[in-house]
């Protein structure tokens, strides 16, 4: 346990053997020192999310950060830098309180001299080698470290443990660790109950991905399980969640998309990076166990509280009512045991009583006519005990020696009682017992008293009538028998503690005779009741991933949370000091807690038990907003659920003055989805040339990187959605979802051959929904499909000077199937470029004797802005034997089928050949000179290259395939000589 006096040797190993002796010189230093009352509540320490406890303190919030859960959305700090904006605080901007915390009494930190050093792998179990105090601990990555209890406080120089190791500490132990090294992807989770105390001398630094004290990333654990007390820095990176109260001496670090469960509190500064959230467990710092730092339970009693009927009779006990109060209105109870003293004398049972759960009953006998004072005294009130009589202060008891006696049971609101029993009775003369004092019918006036509330709308009823809550009250006749007993029923249709008075006056041979009575009671709700729905009627209850009804987090739904009769009737008294919810995540099955925040207050849902008081918020008997009437059962209070999915609302108050009310039945609530999409670029891509590095104007080219999208899913408010993936993501080709851009039908930049127009560009997009990746935390990652084309059509405008491809493709929208978009902002994908070539494919004529075989040769050309030049960087297109060759046009003695293309050659560097087979010199007058017109048919490849087309007619058809005119009879030399003259 922490302790405010620590009892060390100097640096002596905390082993076993040293036990006794420390043991033994801590007994006798604690005998000699003077006792001290703890004083500081651990809710002063830790009264937000987020504090400094130092006046030279600050904190700093960056975008898109949010501190929830704080209902007040004051922080305990001089100085608050805040740029989250208006919903920093969730539903409201986070503001300074001008004043810092409390802050603890420093305990001393306890180091260890120990030299024994761990360096291994797989398991270690602390203090399962008989130690509690090592030098350094060191385990390589994917290890365990478990304790097993064998001591309640440890002592490490130095903790390092590697990636992926998983931490197990023990619930009511102290680690005293001087430098704690967690590497990345490293989980540490608390057993058993309680809660344990780290301290560290050095910064603590959680590393990437670390998860402590939570069930998996994201998700909330219980904070009042772990205190991490820092005597430097704590420091969370990125993607770490953490369930803890944090205490640093000096800052606070909560890096991108990290989070923390329970409240920080630091000296100089708590810095909260984007994206980063705190969101307060209220309830941790008092359920924590924190040893001497600070009072845990915050048992802080402010008074005792004493309720009576202000009447009494000397021949019976007198019941009353103590409650033991936290604050000055008593609506919080101190829960722990409080004793106490009573006064007068004359308690039954004794004058001390232990009041327990906040309440007590007790009962005085006096049998003596007259008044006495009440009073309760507690050596731990701040203030002096108050007694009421229905709404009045008194602590006045009457004692008389005669009187009406009944007691009304505590009712059911808005049903009637069964019989009660009403007594006329007077004090006997042996003083103890009572008699009977009448018979016959008798007019009894009742009048009632409020007494918590203090206040009402609403009279009590006996026996179906309706009596007044004041003097002198309305007459009511009973018949009283032979023993002066009668009865009556009573009914109230509300809720409290309330007072029956009674009163009898005599009349002609009972003149002057009074008889008084009074008795309290409680009248609690049937039930509770709870619903959700849109807009008052559509009820908001789909328990799956799919369909109807649905909702966007975030936004503004109505909750109808209140205590009711049996048919329905609201109840403007019913003000709970113990009603709770418990906002249970029922899908998905695993993922992140989300949050409903509810007329401006946070409450988190967890996968197990968490049950929270939201008493506060309820108004005449309801949770409503300003403008909404507590008497109208259609009346509302608006709510939002922070995340994507379901949870189910779990109701009830399990102490509503004394008694349990039924709680409201199980509601699901949803189906949540996003409420937008926060788009950015992950990637704009790249173009691939479609001929080595260049692409021809009329050919189609892709992608040699595909653009990306990152698709963030938000709520309302702003924040990630992280629940958005698997069955919950709606981004889906089935369902109709869709990722659309507004496509482009020009170059951005490059004029056209008329110097005005831009180059016209044709693209084709398809869906490519179906390979989305969904990155399991809210965000997807779009890329385009690898289907997508381009094209720069030819045409007379298109035929330019080379030119780099300059393509925009806005976003116009994304919708998945719930019907949610993007958040509007200007999206531009600018895939990186290639270079366009306006290009041509030509054949040269070409001749040559018969007898040879004729070289025909085939060169690409592409416009340098002037005129057609060779394209030496064109090894793509296809000159081979798949592509057509028409022969006709046969002229002179060149007849059909005497030559043919025997041989052909693709392009290298821009150049390639066909080859006619020689026809020789045929026979007679045959003699086979001639022409021939041959003709490429750029249709014919696969695909058909009519890129390579022209327009050699002039007439604005680009449809004109490459040919030439062989001729054979004709020497034309040996290519070999480079100079050739004939002689006669």
């Amino acid at each position: 346990m922490v302790s405010s006096i620590r009892c060390s040797v100097g640096e002596v190993p905390r082993q076993a053997v040293d036990l006794p002796m420390v043991v033994w010189i801590c007994l006798v230093f604690t005998l000699l020192m003077p006792s001290v009352a703890q004083a500081l509540a651990c809710s002063s320490v830790f009264p937000s999310a987020a504090q400094n406890h130092d006046p030279e303190g600050k904190i700093e919030m960056e975008k898109n950060s949010q501190i929830r859960g704080d209902a007040d959305a004051v922080l305990q700090t001089t100085e608050l830098k805040n740029e989250a904006g208006s919903r920093s605080c969730h539903t409201a901007p986070c503001v300074a309180s001008g004043s810092p915390s409390a802050a603890f009494d420093p305990p001393t930190f306890q180091y260890t001299n120990s030299s024994y050093t761990v360096d291994t792998s797989g398991t270690f179990v602390l203090g399962g080698d008989g130690r509690n105090a090592y030098k350094e601990i060191k385990l390589a990555k994917n290890s365990t470290l478990l304790d097993q209890g064998a001591y309640t406080e440890y002592f490490i120089t130095k903790l390092e443990v590697e990636k992926n190791t998983v931490i197990e500490l023990r619930a009511g132990t102290d680690y005293w660790i001087e430098e704690f090294v967690l590497k990345s992807g490293s989980v540490i989770n608390v057993v058993g109950d309680g809660t344990v105390r780290l301290f560290t001398a050095k910064d603590f630094v959680l590393d990437k991905n670390v998860r402590v004290n939570s069930p998996s990333s994201g998700r909330a654990g219980s904070a009042e399980q772990l205190l991490i007390y820092s005597f430097g820095k704590v420091v969370l990176e990125k993607n770490v969640t953490l369930s803890a109260l944090v205490y640093a001496d000096t800052e606070v670090e909560i890096k991108q998309n990290a989070d923390l469960f329970g409240s920080a509190s630091a000296g100089k500064l708590i810095k909260l990076e984007k994206n980063t959230s705190i969101t307060y467990q209220e309830n941790a710092p008092n359920a924590a166990d924190l040893g001497e730092l600070c009072d845990g339970d915050d048992t802080t009693l402010d008074h005792l509280r004493i309720l009576h009927d202000g009447q009494a009779l000397t021949c019976a006990p007198e019941p009353v009512t103590i409650l033991a109060c936290k604050n000055t209105a008593c609506d919080e109870r101190i829960l722990d045991a409080v004793t106490v003293a009573l006064a007068p004398s004359g308690w039954l049972g004794g004058d001390s009583l232990t009041i327990t759960g906040g309440e007590a009953s007790a009962e005085l006998r006096q049998t003596s006519v007259g008044s006495v004072t009440l009073d309760a005294t507690s050596p731990t009130a701040g203030n002096p005990t108050r007694c009421f009589i229905g709404a009045t202060e008194s602590c006045i008891l009457n004692f008389a020696d005669s009187g009406l006696i009944y007691d009304v049971p505590d009712l059911t609101a808005c049903e009637t009682s069964t019989d009660i029993i009403i007594r006329a009775v007077k004090k006997s003369d042996a003083g103890v017992s009572c008699a009977p004092a009448f018979s016959g019918t008798r007019s009894i006036s009742f009048w009632s008293d409020y007494g918590d509330p203090a206040t009402g709308t609403r009279n009590l009823w006996i026996n179906g009538v309706l009596v007044p809550d004041s003097m002198p009250g309305t007459g009511i006749d009973l018949s009283f028998d032979a023993n002066a007993q009668a009865t009556f029923t009573a009914s109230y249709q509300d809720a409290g503690r309330l007072q029956l008075n009674a009163r009898y006056t005599g009349t002609g041979a009972e003149a002057g005779l009074q008889l008084e009575g009074s008795d309290q009671f409680v009248s609690r709700p049937h039930s509770l009741y709870s619903m959700a729905t849109t807009d008052g009627s559509s009820l908001l209850n789909n328990a799956v991933s799919t369909g109807e009804p649905k909702w966007a987090a975030g936004n503004d739904f109505r909750l109808q949370l209140r205590g009711q009769c049996a048919d329905g009737t609201l109840l403007p008294n019913y003000q709970p000091a113990n009603a709770e919810v418990w906002l249970e995540m029922a899908a998905p099955l695993s993922g992140s807690a989300g949050v409903l925040s509810l007329l401006g207050s946070d409450y988190a849902s967890s996968y197990t038990a968490n049950w929270i008081n939201l008493s506060s918020l309820f108004t005449d008997g309801v949770i409503i907003e300003s403008t909404q009437s507590a008497t109208d059962p259609n009346s509302y209070a608006l709510a939002a659920f922070s995340e994507v999915g379901v949870f189910t609302l779990h109701f009830r108050d399990g102490n509503y003055l004394g008694g349990a009310v039924s709680p409201a039945a199980d509601l699901t609530i949803g189906r949540f989805h996003p409420a937008d999409f926060l788009v950015s670029i992950n990637d704009h891509g790249t173009l691939t040339p479609a001929c080595g590095n260049f692409t021809y104007t009329g050919q189609v080219m892709g992608y040699a990187v595909n653009p990306k999208l990152n698709i963030t899913a938000r709520n309302a408010d702003g924040a990630t959605t992280r629940n958005y993936t698997g069955g919950f993501m709606q981004l889906l080709t089935a369902n109709g979802s869709a990722v659309n851009f507004s496509v482009p039908a020009a170059d951005g930049s490059q004029s056209g051959h008329d110097g005005t127009n831009p180059t016209t560009l044709t693209v084709s997009l398809n869906s490519n929904l179906d390979n989305i990746i969904d990155n399991g935390n809210g965000t997807l990652i779009y890329p385009l499909s690898v289907l997508d084309q381009y094209l720069y059509p030819r045409d007379a405008n298109s035929r330019v000077l080379p030119y780099t491809s300059d393509i925009d493709l806005p976003l116009a929208t994304i919708i998945d199937g719930d019907g949610v978009t993007d958040a509007g902002s200007p999206i531009l994908l600018q895939p990186a470029g290639v270079e366009i070539r306006y290009g041509r494919l030509l054949v040269d004529d070409s001749y040559g004797p018969q007898t040879d075989d004729l070289n025909l040769s085939v060169r690409a050309e592409y416009y340098n802005g002037t005129d057609f030049v060779d394209n030496p960087d064109d090894y793509c297109s296809i000159v081979a034997p798949t592509l057509a060759v028409t022969l006709d046009n046969w002229q002179d003695n060149l007849s059909t089928g005497e030559t043919s293309v025997t041989g052909t050659t693709g392009l290298l560097a821009g150049r390639g050949e066909f080859i006619l087979n020689a026809p020789g010199v045929g026979s007679g007058s045959d003699t086979n000179d001639g022409a021939v017109d041959l003709t490429l048919d750029l249709s014919s490849t696969a695909p058909p290259q009519t890129w390579l087309l022209n327009d050699e007619n002039a007439d604005g058809l680009f449809n004109e395939n490459p040919s030439c005119t062989a001729s054979f009879g004709m020497y034309r030399g040996d290519d070999r000589f480079l100079y050739w003259r004939e002689t006669q």
